[in-house]
């Protein structure tokens, strides 16, 4: 369990982490508080794969320590001379290196 001081450096941090995203920096104190409280602060082991190419998407996810790999697959039928602005696009994506970080106090 981390201190209570620890505990509002994360949230700083968490808080940060947001507003660095164009589409929230302008949220209000209460909308980024409610993100914080929904969000879940998670952790990947090196070449852990974090999603598929294809794969639906059910989660959003902020880089806040580290780095990933992505890779995308281009083909015949997609490559980016050819392909429709109104497309879906995906990507697959895994964790390159691995930052130690304490587990959060929520």
């Amino acid at each position: 369990m981390s201190s209570p001081g620890g505990h509002l450096d994360e949230l700083a941090e968490q808080e940060q982490l947001l507003r660095s995203v164009t589409y929230l920096r302008d949220l209000g104190k209460v909308d980024i508080a409610r993100l914080i409280g929904a969000s879940e602060d998670v952790h990947f082991a090196p070449d852990t794969v974090i999603v598929r190419e294809g794969a639906p998407a059910d989660s959003l996810y902020l880089l806040g320590r580290g780095q990933v790999e992505l890779s995308v697959s281009v083909t015949a039928s997609n490559d980016r001379s050819g392909r429709s602005p109104h497309r879906p696009r995906s990507a697959s994506s895994g964790c390159s290196s691995h930052i130690a970080r304490p587990p959060s106090a929520r």
